[in-house]
């Protein structure tokens, strides 16, 4: 029985932690800048889904310690974080016109 309860005590973070964080954009923002020297990246806008409303994704990046996280940002300015990495490397855009 003790070990149900452990084993279901560690399912419930897990299931936890996987529904990300969501919180005022700047409160986003300003975390990563201030506790992860993380700064904006990337930034891309969906098309509207089936309700009609669009997301915005956003990447942020520390080059120098190579993390990275993933927001998706609603209309109501509330931004989730939908991922968190290490080991980010930027590669340079590829050109068709030299073959690459």
């Amino acid at each position: 029985m003790i070990l149900f309860a452990i084993i279901m005590l560690i399912f419930s973070a897990i299931i936890a932690s996987a529904q990300g964080v969501c919180v005022e954009r700047e409160k986003v923002v300003s975390r990563l800048l201030n506790d992860y020297g993380e700064t904006l990246f990337f930034q891309g806008v969906t098309k509207g889904h089936t309700n009609g409303t669009s997301v915005i994704i956003e990447t942020f990046v520390n080059p120098e310690t190579e993390t990275f996280t993933i927001i998706l940002t609603g209309n109501d300015g509330i931004s989730c974080v939908t991922s968190v990495g290490e080991g980010f490397v930027q590669y340079e855009p590829l050109n068709p016109d030299k073959g690459l």
